[in-house]
């Protein structure tokens, strides 16, 4: 089985890991505070919670970037991950496909960015990465420009990973704290503590009227933000580099109707969080 996954990573040109599907430590979950994710603890920690009698994890790491924007750009920054299809569709896909060709039918569940599993948690047990000290998921491979995929199986894991184990000690950022530094909300500090309600990817999700505070930290960007993984030394030799600061056209949110936002942003994983506070955020904007 392990030759199927291989095969399938190199198509899509993904890296994967495989784990077991033991709970995660309950402390993981009490200890970092998650916007938009379930409070149940155990469903943020168990595997078996989405699938009963799971046995193993494969995790996978799509990489992003390189696609052509569906708008106009313009004067405000958008993550390079809401350039294209939504992730969430798009990885989904990839896992479909894999189920079918270890023939899983319905022993099995697909976690994409969904239900509060602790995905990046899991895809370091096997193996993916480590994690920076940007709270992100660092493939030494890949840099961290990549979304995470899990696959909950009823297959033992002997049986996928066969006699050659994945490596999960790899590497760290050692001295290095640049996206520390460069954090515009100063959302990160060197003990790994990420403070969420001072990062510009969650201030240009969070719902309703911004603080001044937080308007000052967020004005710019309509969604997301990547500054602490452009500076990201692992991300140096990145294809397209990511130092092409994908933007867009306030003015051309502003004026978008529900049909032209159907037809573009919300194809986007940007779509998610609905048209009026992509308005919210392009209005900050303009202000500047």
């Amino acid at each position: 089985m392990r030759s199927i996954i291989s095969s399938f990573a190199k198509k899509h040109n993904c890296v994967y890991g495989v784990t077991d599907a033991a709970p995660l430590d309950e402390r993981l979950a009490s200890a970092q505070k998650t916007p938009f994710v379930t409070k149940n603890a155990a469903r943020r920690v168990d595997p078996a919670q989405y699938l009963q009698g799971a046995r193993s994890v494969i995790a996978i790491g799509v990489p992003y970037g390189g696609e052509r924007p569906l708008w106009p750009t313009g004067s405000a920054k958008i993550t390079r991950m809401a350039v294209g299809q939504d992730y969430h569709i798009v990885v989904k896909n990839m896992l479909q496909e894999l189920t079918n060709s270890l023939n899983l039918f319905a022993e099995h569940y697909i976690c994409v960015d969904s239900g509060g599993l602790m995905e990046r948690e899991l895809a370091i047990r096997a193996g993916l990465g480590f994690k920076g000290k940007n709270s992100l998921l660092i493939n030494p491979d890949i840099g961290s420009f990549f979304n995470i995929g899990l696959l909950i199986t009823r297959i033992a894991v002997d049986d996928l990973i066969g006699d050659k184990p994945f490596d999960t000690g790899k590497t760290g950022c050692g001295k290095c704290d640049l996206c520390i530094r460069s954090c515009p909300g100063r959302a990160l500090n060197e003990n790994g503590f990420f403070d969420y309600t001072h990062c510009v990817s969650y201030l240009t999700q969070k719902p309703g009227t911004l603080s001044p505070d937080e308007e000052r930290i967020a004005t710019g960007n309509i969604y997301g933000c990547d500054v602490c993984q452009v500076v990201c030394p692992y991300n140096k030799f990145v294809s397209p580099q990511p130092t092409v600061q994908p933007t867009i056209d306030p003015q051309w949110i502003i004026d978008l109707d529900n049909d032209t936002f159907n037809k573009t942003l919300e194809l986007t994983c940007a779509g998610w969080r609905g048209l009026e506070i992509l308005k919210r955020n392009a209005r900050l904007s303009l202000k500047r």
